[in-house]
């Protein structure tokens, strides 16, 4: 809903993907990408090829992942965080 509380349509930026050596790993968007595929619709999706920038975590599988009703704190969220290598994605309308 807009300021009025008119109906409109959002355009959610796709989540993005940077593949390594083989693997996709999604960099933004996890919450995007669960929702569409508890939903079993499709998603876009912003893919990057041959990353050349170390990853800032150590990637985990969907089994992995779990649903909570709050969001922990960022060191619980990824394995072997590395802040320093988050990508900037303020450009985008991103905060991160």
């Amino acid at each position: 809903m807009d300021y009025r509380g008119e109906k409109v349509i959002a355009f959610y930026i796709p989540p993005i993907i940077e593949s390594h050596y083989g693997l996709d790993v999604i960099i933004d968007g996890i919450h995007r990408s669960r929702i569409c595929s508890s939903a079993g619709t499709t998603i876009n999706i912003v893919r990057i090829r041959d990353g050349n920038i170390e990853l800032p975590f150590k990637p985990i599988t969907w089994s992995e992942c779990e649903i909570v009703k709050e969001k922990p704190p960022i060191d619980e969220r990824y394995h072997n965080l590395r802040k320093e290598l988050f990508r900037d994605l303020s450009y985008v309308g991103i905060d991160g």
